[in-house]
């Protein structure tokens, strides 16, 4: 959001900052359900997989974390905004299925 702010671009509206509730474990915590019941699916290859893979199956013992804390962000986002909605697809990398 910083970086967004100090460089806007033309068009773009300016982002607007979520202060997350709770700690990355608490945020990811919350979204473990989702991803072992099978609503979460990632693609099969990507050039950012592997290193996302990584993340989430080290994390919590891992030295970087900050990829999860993104991805559990946006979970969560999703589904208070997308509460209504049986699919939401974000530029086709997530699919969340309700």
């Amino acid at each position: 959001v910083q970086e967004l702010r100090a460089n806007p671009t033309a068009g773009v509206p300016v982002p607007k900052g979520i202060q997350p509730e709770g700690n990355k474990l608490v945020r990811m915590e919350a979204q473990a359900a989702r991803f072992e019941s099978g609503q979460i699916h990632l693609p099969k290859e990507a050039p950012w997989l592997g290193e996302l893979l990584q993340e989430l199956l080290a994390f919590p013992a891992s030295r970087h974390d900050d990829q999860i804390d993104s991805v559990s962000q946006f979970l969560k986002w999703a589904e208070d905004r997308h509460r209504f909605e049986r699919t939401v697809s974000i530029a086709g990398p997530i699919i969340i299925r309700a």
